[in-house]
């Protein structure tokens, strides 16, 4: 069909030639159309600090620093804050509560940021630190307890946390009036919500974003807690899951919760626009909205320091548009490889809740009317790989929740396009076949747009404008020293860059270990031939010629180096695919669930993926430990994702933790597994439990299928000798390139 485009201020309409007579007549009214979807728009914050000093403010806000207690907030001296001359208040909340189910703390504090901004300043928010439970239960801390910009100098920058550490909290912020029922003045007559965040870039944003045995749905990355009437009783959730690619990532909120702390009140878990006090009526929802809490889920299982930054947080009201079962959008960009990322949620949940929808993309704004003629993008990489499509299609990847996530590429030619300024407008319709469940009526309540006629709400469409702002971040090599190589074993590594523009060009410029070798992309690969501890010279060169050197350092060991003294056997699970090997005469027999069974190098979960139903262990005469000695249990990770996790063992439950008669169980080391390696976790005796041991029993206490497979379980005792020795295991990668980060080959999916 041959196309023109037709323009009228800054609408463009992309039309057949067949009907351009008959919607002529309608551009005028069309573009009054446009204005009216979207009224007005108010800024909440700009950050814009005057001359970058958080201390100076911006517009009507001060910046407090600790030890006052200004705006009313409650324990307002113990950190900093920006409060406003009219009595609204933003702030940072740290969690003290330590626990899975309500959080865990992060120390951080507040700066500004010219460098990294949408417009003039942004908010910088720099972890420092934060609480993590350690194997045996207790609460532990990593890096200084940091609660405002003044408190640097009494802490050194080495101070600022644990690079080894993985901290489970999440920061968040609150946005408050200056009392528990007061409405928020700029929420007035507004339905959405939309904030732009910049997450540190991680090198496996998209490659390992997928639905897989250990991630069914996509992350909740960001989320609003909007509290409705009063902030002393409970909030509601809107969540994104866009992914850290290195660039802004819009995140635009609606009047659409999709869940309640209290919980859900039909068997679809399905909310609807105005939540239980507002049905309905977005409007309504937002002008009785009197707190707002904001939290960056992507800060939780980091490491510190850790920075984030957070711009031009807006209201706007938008009409006729699809909130019923689109709903809280999100648009991430990657700049360095042109690919965009969008989040979005459906409205129901159940084993039956399927869902699909379409996405389009133009360079003018999309309306209802010119939505089939917007272009689809190229490549549509879903969450569940096996849907990807180049038809645009979005498709659910778990009915039992309601994410969905998908990566996208739009036409070579369209790229070139994506330069500082340009924006880009994106549109989602549902295209879903819900025949199998009863849909909420309101969802087919139509909607009189003027000069168009009656539309039915699922047949709207949910738009967002993305401007383009590029991130000029400084070419940088992150990597000091790459991973461990052994003797005689295949090895291979990445350097990591950030910054710059691509294509980049490594070189290095002093010999590397023999039998190893640095292609352009900064790949080392090859099997290394002798150990030792070397540094290499490295040059990275950008498209720009921007150059840097580093020095890199590759220790290489031996196998021998990994031998564990006073060490010795009790079973291997993985000796062959379908039997057990008792290594210690102290013991007979393997115990095991009834859904545990060998495959490959041990014992694992092979039907179902409850962790509750996966124990291994032997029972028999039993071995005499004394306090301090350890049991070693030796974990393999049959997947292509990173696992963290922490084991449970027990000397006395023969059986699941939680089935009766239920013993005593213990939290072994916590511990991360990489792709296709093994990792031990071990367990130091306490003095309680030493002496006869009858039984071993582990259980893996994470929820996986055919992942996490126990291999062995060894002992360390100072019952053994020093010829007594337990041969670390190692996994032989003969695949070169088997786990290269190469986002840009987006073609492959």
């Amino acid at each position: 069909m041959n196309k023109l485009t037709v323009t009228s201020k800054d609408t463009c309409l992309l039309i057949s030639k067949s009907i351009i007579n008959h919607l002529i007549s309608f551009t005028f009214s069309l573009f009054i159309l446009m204005i009216s979807t979207n009224v007005y728009s108010e800024t909440l914050f700009n950050f814009n600090f005057k001359d970058n000093l958080i201390e100076n403010g911006f517009d009507n806000w001060s910046y407090v620093d600790k030890g006052s207690t200004s705006c009313g907030i409650y324990a307002g001296e113990k950190f900093s804050k920006l409060c406003s001359s009219d009595g609204l208040k933003f702030y940072p909340y740290y969690n003290y509560r330590n626990n899975e189910h309500m959080g865990w703390l992060r120390y951080g504090y507040i700066d500004s940021n010219d460098k990294l901004s949408i417009t003039g300043s942004s908010l910088e928010v720099n972890l420092t630190g934060g609480a993590y439970k350690m194997a045996s239960g207790v609460i532990g801390y990593s890096g200084s307890p940091i609660f405002s910009k003044s408190d640097l100098s009494e802490s050194p920058e080495e101070d600022f946390g644990d690079l080894e550490q993985i901290l489970l909290g999440a920061f968040s912020f609150y946005y408050k009036t200056e009392n528990s029922t007061t409405p928020l003045p700029a929420l007035q007559n507004k339905n959405r919500l939309s904030i732009w965040v910049l997450m540190p870039k991680v090198k496996e944003s998209i490659d390992y974003y997928k639905k897989s045995s250990s991630l069914a749905r996509p992350n909740q990355t960001f989320t609003m807690y909007p509290f409705i009437n009063t902030s002393r009783q409970g909030h509601y959730y809107h969540s994104i899951s866009n992914i850290p690619m290195g660039g802004w990532t819009k995140i635009q909120f609606d009047a659409h919760p999709q869940h309640h702390n209290s919980g859900s009140r039909n068997p679809y878990s399905a909310f609807s626009v105005g939540g239980y006090e507002y049905p309905g009526d977005g409007i309504a929802y937002f002008n009785n909205t009197t707190a707002i809490s904001f939290v960056a889920g992507f800060s939780s299982k980091s490491t510190s320091p850790y920075t984030f930054y957070i711009d031009d947080i807006k209201t706007s009201l938008v009409l006729y548009e699809n909130d019923e079962t689109i709903n809280n959008l999100g648009i991430g960009y990657d700049p360095q490889d042109k690919i965009f990322d969008v989040s979005f949620s459906d409205k129901y949940r159940c084993l039956e809740c399927f869902a699909k929808y379409q996405i389009k993309y133009s360079f003018s704004p999309i309306t209802l009317l010119n939505f089939e003629q917007a272009y689809t993008p190229e490549q549509t990489l879903n969450f569940n790989r096996n849907h990807n499509n180049n038809l645009g299609e979005i498709i659910k990847p778990n009915a039992g929740y309601n994410n969905l996530w998908a990566a996208i590429k739009l036409s070579q030619f369209h790229s070139k396009k994506l330069t500082d300024g340009v924006t880009i407008y994106f549109a989602i319709k549902d295209i879903s076949n819900r025949s199998n469940i009863e849909q909420e009526q309101i969802d087919f309540k139509e909607q009189t747009i003027p000069n168009v006629g009656n539309i039915r709400t699922i047949d709207l469409i949910k738009t967002i404008a993305y401007p383009i702002s590029i991130i000029n971040y400084p070419l940088k090599i992150k990597t000091s020293q790459v991973e461990q190589a052994i003797k005689d074993h295949y090895y291979s590594s990445q350097i990591i860059l950030s910054g710059g523009i691509a294509p980049y060009s490594f070189t290095n410029l002093s010999p590397l270990p023999i039998g190893l070798s640095l292609d352009k992309s900064g790949f080392i690969t090859g099997t290394p031939e002798e150990e030792g501890d070397y540094t290499v010279k490295v040059l990275l060169q950008d498209h720009k010629g921007n150059q840097i050197i580093n020095n890199i350092r590759m220790p290489i060991k031996s196998e021998e180096d990994f031998n564990i003294k006073k060490c010795s056997g009790i079973v291997n699970f993985g000796e062959k695919s379908s039997s057990d090997l008792i290594l210690s005469s102290r013991f007979d027999t393997v115990i095991s669930d009834k859904y545990t069974k060998n495959f490959k190098l041990g014992k694992t979960i092979t039907i179902g993926k409850n962790g509750s139903y996966d124990f291994q262990g032997v029972t028999g005469i039993g071995l005499t430990l004394n306090a301090g000695d350890t049991i070693r249990a030796i974990w393999y990770n049959n997947s292509d994702i990173q696992v963290n996790f922490t084991p449970m063992i027990s000397f006395n439950d023969f059986n699941r933790r939680f089935q009766n008669p239920v013993g005593d169980w213990y939290s072994m080391e916590s511990i991360t597994i990489k792709p296709n390696q093994y990792q031990v976790s071990n367990y130091d005796l306490p003095t309680e439990l030493a002496g006869n041991t009858p039984l071993i029993n582990i259980n893996v206490n994470y929820s996986n299928n055919k992942t996490l497979i126990l291999n062995k379980i060894e002992y360390v005792s100072t019952n053994l000798t020093s010829s007594d020795i337990c041969a670390t295991p190692f996994f032989q990668n003969t695949n070169n390139r088997a786990n290269r980060e190469d986002h840009s080959k987006f073609s492959r999916l």
